[in-house]
């Protein structure tokens, strides 16, 4: 919970517009109400009282600043609409309410964090409501003040002020005029925000906790607005005016033509709790309060298509009032009825003390394909190569393969997939042919290893360039027709994936010879006509895009034209989440500074709002390269060590939660040991018994010229990467068509702790991660919907197996134990830093 007080004076919200304005403006303060009298202008001129109307204050700018989101400046104006629709004469009063009494409403389970505590029961519940990609749990100071989103947790006392692509401006601990111990803002601008968020057009839900009082005209609580644009949602509160007892929350939809409706409605008591829900849904706005429906209108049209950013607390007003809000959040589909009661008075699970309770909450659905691999120039020339490489791939359950005949990543919008010379990043250049000898072409390695194993493969297309001339972007029936010609009705390889380019939203990265490279605008109007003749030679492809997410210009300039213009079946995202390399066993535990679970997360629920917004498919995500590595190529000790397969079986358990249909994971190439190459020396206090790094899954053959390390592999080893893949395989956890379920953990008494679960075969599946480095673990699961069982079997792999590496010994495989019958609880003993998977029996 974080309370602010509201210290300026004049009506506000965001609307999110980018240009500066140089012309001179008249900024307007009032000391108390909103009586001409009250108020001063403040001007080139001087100080000197003001006699103007209210609606003259829509003139004052203020500018704010977000580092690191791609815009200098984000100005915010006044909102006209707000005094414009309400006047001087203030709100005028409906059909009053009951006023709540006491300081939270009857028939809520709602629970006020604990004096510098910084979890209630809701901090779990949050993740269980429908539709729901960014939250705020905000809470009591002291342990420190925090607050949750979609990029995990974030202290609001450090001096680092980086939320995400946004800032947290203020945030001093409490405690305030109330008595609460909560976090106050000594500035009248302060508040919570943060760019770069998606909003559904066509429907979708805001919801918060909200204890306030307030004057007669309305300031945002949770507030949405479109960057350089006019869509906003919002919810609001005011008092009738002649009546500070009568408190008002306002639900407002502002469509992209700037038309503002608003669902009103009156009668509460300032200063008690209170949960309001806003939703839209294809033209009807409502609002909720306390669980029930109060208020409906009708609304026209839809939200501006493009990047939202939001704002928590007005951040604006002088009004000597209090907000305190919490649990605020957004989700990307509007709530019926029911959902409201549940969000209002949610029925709580029981965790086991230290242990994991596994819900029957449906998550994403899992597909095989998130066990993949992509290929960057792999020596298959000799079949004792392709053998190797063969019973590697089997052994850790690879099921997926993105290919690109040989090249990878950058390297493909260069090639030509016909082996002939291709071009450089200098327009009308040719590239000097490869002179390789590692045979690693579309007929050895889909014919002689892809074929034989069974992998589903995603063929990525040269869309960048046009090779032997060099001087245009890629031609869709040479680099795409053709190429499809040639693999699927030529030699019959039935590749059913195919992705036009490579990141070419990127100009640092990517070569791209078309008019206006590298915009979104330019790749739809091109690929629509690589997608059309593609699918004229073979209508059963599936044909996925590139979408960038990182940066605001990324998002803005290349992935909504994209979204709204191209023509795809599924949009591809390259996610390389670690920020710096973990060093130890202690790291894991803040997932946002190690692994960045919960980034990863955050961002695949961020593309589906995305997807639901243009009308697609929520699911058609394809992850055509993640891997360890800082920036996706800087190796260290980490990548080779003991904490590499909790890493990977967690964003392989993120994937499936987000129900990704194809995962291929950065790369088995050359050098596919543990080398110095592109060696990442901040990770040199990692648990790992070698000081070098490496990202195949699979050690094949030695790479001398990589500054290849002798750790005792052999050809045939996997790697601590190839480990995660096998236990998520060999276990059968990845089957596809199951569900992941939402579970949850004792975080007070097992910090240590992270878990995931599925359905498996009329039963249930259970990943179980210990992040202590040193202690082995007993855990109690328990499971919703079944409380005894004919058997449960256990794979796990841990430090103990990964040690035996010192010695040159990476053989040893994951353990694999029976036990029959179970009944309750089951209790299982988890190995310091190890992964295991848990597959119950009827």
């Amino acid at each position: 919970m974080i309370a602010l007080l509201l210290i300026l004076s004049m009506p506000f919200s965001l609307a999110g517009r980018m240009e500066s304005s140089a012309a001179a403006k008249t900024v307007v303060r009032c000391l108390s109400g909103r009586q001409a009298a009250d108020c001063y202008a403040l001007s080139a001129a001087g100080k000197k009282p003001y006699g103007g109307q209210a609606r003259i204050l829509s003139e004052v700018d203020q500018h704010l600043t977000l580092p690191g989101s791609g815009l200098d400046q984000l100005q915010s104006k006044l909102d006209p609409e707000g005094l414009e629709k309400y006047g001087q004469s203030g709100t005028q009063p409906g059909t009053l309410a009951q006023p709540q009494a006491g300081s939270t409403p009857d028939g809520s389970t709602f629970d006020i964090p604990a004096e510098n505590l910084c979890h209630s029961k809701y901090d779990h519940y949050y993740a269980d409501e429908p539709g729901v990609y960014a939250y705020w749990s905000m809470c009591e100071p002291g342990t420190p003040a925090m607050i949750h989103d979609y990029v995990g947790e974030f202290d609001l006392t450090s001096a680092n002020h980086a939320f995400g692509t946004g800032q947290i401006i203020g945030g001093a601990p409490g405690p305030v005029s109330d008595e609460e111990t909560a976090a106050r803002t000594g500035s009248s601008s302060d508040h919570i925000v943060g760019q770069g968020i998606p909003v559904n057009s066509h429907q979708g839900t805001l919801f918060t906790w909200v204890k306030a009082d307030a004057t007669d005209y309305p300031v945002s609580t949770v507030y949405f607005g479109a960057v350089k644009a006019k869509s906003r949602v919002m919810i609001k509160v005011n008092t009738v005016k002649g009546s500070p007892d009568n408190l008002c929350f306002n639900a407002i939809f502002v469509n992209a033509p700037g038309e503002t409706f608003t669902a009103q409605q009156c009668g509460y008591k300032p200063g008690s709790w209170h949960r309001v829900v806003q939703t839209w849904d294809e033209g009807q706005l409502h609002l909720y309060v306390d669980g029930l429906g109060v208020k409906s209108v009708s609304y026209q049209g839809g939200l501006d298509d493009t990047i939202f950013y939001y704002s928590l607390f007005p951040g604006c007003c002088n009004t000597g009032k209090e907000m305190t809000l919490a649990k605020a959040g957004i989700a990307n589909q509007a709530w019926n009825e029911e959902q409201v009661k549940s969000d209002f008075a949610p029925r709580w699970d029981s965790v086991p003390e230290g242990g994991v309770f596994v819900t029957n909450k449906k998550l994403g659905v899992i597909h095989r394909d998130v066990l993949g691999v992509a290929d960057r120039e792999l020596d298959i020339s000799t079949p004792e190569l392709r053998k190797i490489l063969i019973e590697g791939f089997k052994e850790a359950g690879v099921t997926a393969l993105r290919y690109g005949a040989g090249h990878g990543g950058i390297e493909v919008d260069l090639s030509d997939w016909r082996g002939k010379a291709g071009c450089t990043k200098t327009a009308g250049e040719i590239a000097v042919p490869r002179n390789t000898t590692s045979e690693d072409t579309i007929d050895n390695y889909l014919g002689n290893i892809a074929k034989p194993l069974g992998l589903d493969t995603v063929m990525t297309v040269n869309y960048g360039t046009d090779p032997g001339s060099c001087n245009a972007g890629g031609d869709p029936i040479a680099n795409g027709a053709d190429l499809v010609t040639y693999i699927n009705k030529t030699k019959g390889f039935d590749v059913r994936r195919w992705e036009i380019g490579n990141e070419v939203y990127s100009a640092a990265s990517e070569a791209d010879f078309h008019a206006d490279p590298h915009t979104g605008a330019s790749y739809a109007l091109n690929e629509k006509d690589f997608y059309a003749k593609m699918k004229a030679v073979d209508p059963k492809i599936q044909i996925g895009v590139p979408i960038g997410m990182a940066t605001f210009r990324w998002q803005t300039e290349f992935d909504y034209p994209v979204l709204a213009g191209g023509s795809y079946d599924a949009v591809i995202w390259h996610n390389y989440p670690i920020v710096s390399p973990i060093t130890d066993g202690a790291t894991l535990y803040p997932d946002r500074v190690a692994s960045n679970l919960k980034r990863s997360r955050g961002t695949l629920l961020k593309l589906q709002t995305e997807l639901l917004s243009h009308g697609k498919d929520p699911g058609a995500i394809w992850v055509t390269e993640w891997d360890g590595e800082v920036q996706g190529f800087r190796w260290s000790k980490q990548t080779m060590g003991a904490v590499e397969p909790i890493f990977v079986a967690s964003q392989l358990a993120e994937y499936m939660q987000g129900g990704v249909e194809l995962a291929t994971w950065w790369t088995q190439a050359i050098p596919n040991g543990c080398a110095r190459q592109n060696y990442d020396p901040r990770g040199d206090s990692a648990y790992s018994w070698w000081q070098c790094g490496g990202s195949s899954l699979v050690y094949v053959s030695p790479t001398p010229k990589a500054n290849e390390m002798d750790t005792g592999l052999k050809p045939g080893d996997l790697t601590p990467a190839g480990r995660a893949f096998q236990i998520l395989s060999q276990s059968g956890f990845v089957t596809e068509g199951e569900h992941m379920l939402r579970t949850l953990n004792d975080e007070t008494s097992a910090p240590w702790l992270q878990s995931y679960a599925a359905t498996h075969e009329g039963s249930y599946a259970v990943i179980l991660i210990n992040k202590d480095r040193d202690m082995s673990h007993k855990v109690p699961v328990q499971i919703a919907n079944q409380a005894s069982g004919s058997s449960v079997e256990t794979w796990s792999y841990g430090r103990s197996q990964y040690d035996q590496t010192r010695s040159g010994n990476w053989s040893v495989p994951p353990t694999h134990t029976s036990m029959s019958k179970w009944q309750g609880r089951y209790e299982v003993t988890l190995p310091a830093w190890s992964i295991s998977v848990l597959i119950f029996h009827r």
